[in-house]
C-alpha cells in the first residue's frame, strides 16, 4: 500500500457506515442505494481500486445488483472531461460518491 494510503478494511468500512444510513432511508423508500464511482482514466485502468470497492461491499453483504447499484464513470485519461463526468454524477444523486483523491483534485481543477 503506498504510503498515505488507506487499506481496504478500512475504506470499506467507512464506505459502509456511510451506506448504512443510505440503506435504511432506501428501505424506507422502497429502492436501492447507488453509488457514483469516478475514475479519470479508461474503464478498465482502475485496477485494484474498483475491485476493493466492490469486495468491501461484499463484505459488508451488499450484493451488486442485488441491494446496491455500483455506476461507473470514466474520463478517459482526460482532466477536461473530468469536470464533465462529476457534474453527471451529482446530477445522478447517488447516495454515495466514490471518488478516489487524485480524481477529486483534478475534477476541482475543471
Amino acid at each position: 500500500m503506498p504510503s498515505g494510503g488507506i487499506g481496504r478494511r478500512v475504506f470499506g468500512a467507512g464506505l459502509c457506515g456511510a451506506l448504512a444510513g443510505a440503506g435504511r432511508r432506501a428501505a424506507a423508500q422502497a429502492r436501492v442505494p447507488h453509488v457514483a464511482f469516478l475514475w479519470l482514466g479508461a474503464a478498465g485502468s482502475e485496477g485494484a481500486t474498483l475491485a476493493g470497492l466492490r469486495a468491501g461491499l461484499r463484505d459488508a453483504g451488499y450484493r451488486e445488483g442485488e441491494n446496491i447499484v455500483i455506476d461507473e464513470y470514466y474520463a478517459d485519461g482526460q482532466e477536461a472531461l473530468l469536470a464533465d463526468r462529476a457534474a453527471e454524477v451529482v446530477a445522478a444523486r447517488p447516495d454515495v460518491i466514490v471518488a478516489p483523491a487524485r480524481q477529486r483534485g483534478a475534477a476541482l481543477r475543471g
